[in-house]
């Protein structure tokens, strides 16, 4: 038995020999990236930032305006109904975290990189815009959640700490978004092959949009504390976009026009998009919001119609120039071009999918 298992042993010992000698023995599946792997140049740090443009609001978005009083689909919904029941899981809570979860391992290793920081600050710089974006999205659904700032493990224990306070979450943002600011380019200095892009003006943008927000809430829903904080973050941070003169209104079809073909084709690529979604053909990037004219997915109601002002700028039931309801058609007059725009007029002739059809009431 002694000498079967010596016999054994050496078998063993020189298959393992000939297993240490073969170069195209590969260790690790070709198509799964580790991180001793990943991480070494650039463009790594590119892939990975590119990842998180795919959580920018699709078309999709725009159903989310059935949740309030200003459009509706084929019916109400559990939101806009006052049904909604607290689910035990979310989808939305669940995608932010594996986001944030990215972001930090991202930032990780852009501090552990030292040879090549300058090259890839901007990604990092990507990588707190798309964090401070994901946690403002929490904070306006949930109010105090989990701060998370970096990649946690199984037995982390940040897996069962308490909720964060919201005020200490709206700091965090402001630093992320602090740091985004001043290490983007802005938007004249992305190339043309870059385009859509987070530029310096769109940080200052979403900072805007923040200090508005937890300024308004704090204010009028709060005890106000800090509401003026943040409303002189949301003033200066706009100043700072007006003054850079990267962006004016989009006017190529005139008045009456140009508020629809922003949307489409024609105005892809204007000076008035801060920070749009790309869509690409070639690249199978679609998308179907055309169809919701025909399928009711998201229909306006009279609160919406009604908020239009009219050409004078008053309100339609301050207005003398606002013309009733006596006709299917008479409330568009006089009012607001970007009504019309929004709304299909009654009578108008729609072309879908090549073929012109009548809107009818």
């Amino acid at each position: 038995m002694k000498k079967n298992n010596l016999k054994s042993i050496v078998i063993f010992t020189i298959v393992l020999t000939f297993i240490a000698c073969d170069k195209n023995l590969e260790l690790s599946p070709p198509t799964v990236l580790s991180d001793p792997s990943f991480w070494k140049v650039p463009a790594d740090f590119e892939k990975a930032a590119n990842a998180f443009y795919f959580t920018l609001g699709g078309n999709g978005v725009g159903t989310l305006d059935a949740n309030s009083d200003i459009t509706v689909g084929s019916s109400s919904n559990n939101v806009s109904s006052g049904n909604i029941i607290t689910p035990q899981s979310s989808a939305f809570w669940e995608g932010s975290y594996s986001t944030i979860r990215g972001t930090n391992k991202l930032l990780e290793n852009y501090e552990t990189a030292t040879d090549i920081k300058s090259e890839i600050i901007r990604y990092a710089a990507e990588a707190r815009f798309f964090r401070a974006r994901t946690y403002f999205n929490l904070i306006i659904s949930y109010g105090d959640v989990p701060l998370i700032t970096r990649v946690l493990e199984i037995d982390s224990e940040e897996l069962y700490a308490p909720r964060t306070p919201r005020a200490e979450v709206v700091n965090f943002i402001l630093e992320d978004l602090d740091f985004a600011a001043a290490n983007l380019p802005v938007e004249s200095a992305i190339s043309n092959t870059e385009k859509g892009r987070v530029s310096k003006g769109a940080v200052l943008s979403f900072k805007a949009r923040v200090g508005l927000y937890e300024g308004t809430l704090t204010k009028y829903h709060s005890t106000g504390a800090n509401s003026l904080h943040y409303l002189d973050l949301a003033i200066s941070a706009a100043e700072q976009v007006i003054a850079s003169r990267e962006y004016e209104l989009f006017t190529d079809f005139g008045t009456d026009q140009s508020y629809r073909y922003l949307f489409i084709d024609e105005g892809e690529g204007s000076s008035e998009s801060i920070l749009a979604r790309r869509y690409d053909e070639p690249q199978g990037i679609f998308h179907n919001a055309t169809r919701w004219i025909k399928t009711g997915l998201s229909n306006p109601t009279k609160v919406l119609a009604d908020m239009y002002v009219a050409t004078d700028g008053l309100p339609i039931e301050k207005s003398p120039l606002f013309q009733g309801y006596d006709t299917m058609i008479s409330e568009f007059e006089n009012r607001d071009p970007r009504m019309a725009q929004t709304i299909i007029v009654p009578g108008t002739v729609f072309n879908y999918l090549g073929a012109d059809e009548i809107i009818l009431p």
